[in-house]
């Protein structure tokens, strides 16, 4: 018997864990015939560090190479937010292959959202989530083949001028995912204080 809760607790553990490895974004489809779509998985939280207005979101070094071109294209809707717990969000926004140049905290090769027309008001310690959810692009010619498929690097929100204003963003995990885990460790509590 002691085995079987031993075992339940672990695979709640598992799960759990395996609830972190799932969250992802990702861009599928191609995004030179316009079939391009950019999905975040889950929610991403990242906590503000410098006062300033939200304009973007940077993926550190997605391009992996700049190829001498920056592509753009027009993202289907706004980026709905969370900032401090209240919907807001980042509208009229386009994403760029790359940055093409040394831009504020930028690299070349590193991909970004910008919102073209008005961004989020934030100071030092609010917290801004990104929520889960997907983009249509438009179709863009000349896009960068580099930035494709999943997107492990690091996430982190720009100004207008592509100065940096947070630390990297965090997959916020699922409900679910937490329930999991505090029934497995609720499983090897009660584990323990029976012997």
């Amino acid at each position: 018997m002691k085995f079987k809760i031993i075992k339940a607790a672990l695979a709640g553990l598992l799960l759990t864990l395996s609830g972190f490895a799932n969250s992802a974004i990702i861009l599928s489809g191609d995004v030179a015939s316009g079939s391009g779509v950019l999905t975040f998985t889950t929610d991403y939280s990242l906590n503000i560090t410098s006062n300033g207005t939200v304009k973007g979101i940077a993926f550190d070094e997605w391009g992996v190479t700049n190829d001498g071109n920056r592509a753009v294209t027009f993202v289907s809707e706004s980026i709905n937010t969370l900032l401090n717990g209240v919907l807001s969000s980042l509208p009229d926004v386009i994403m760029a292959d790359n940055a093409g140049d040394i831009f504020g905290d930028l690299t070349p090769a590193d991909a970004y959202l910008f919102a073209t027309t008005s961004g989020i008001l934030v100071s030092v310690g609010d917290i801004l989530t990104i929520q889960a959810s997907s983009f249509n692009l438009a179709a863009i010619s000349n896009w960068n083949s580099n930035v494709d498929g999943q997107f492990d690097g690091d996430l982190f929100l720009i100004d207008n001028v592509g100065i940096r204003l947070s630390e990297n963003g965090a997959a916020v995990p699922e409900p679910s995912t937490l329930a999991i885990l505090a029934l497995s460790l609720i499983g090897l509590g009660a584990r323990r204080f029976k012997k």
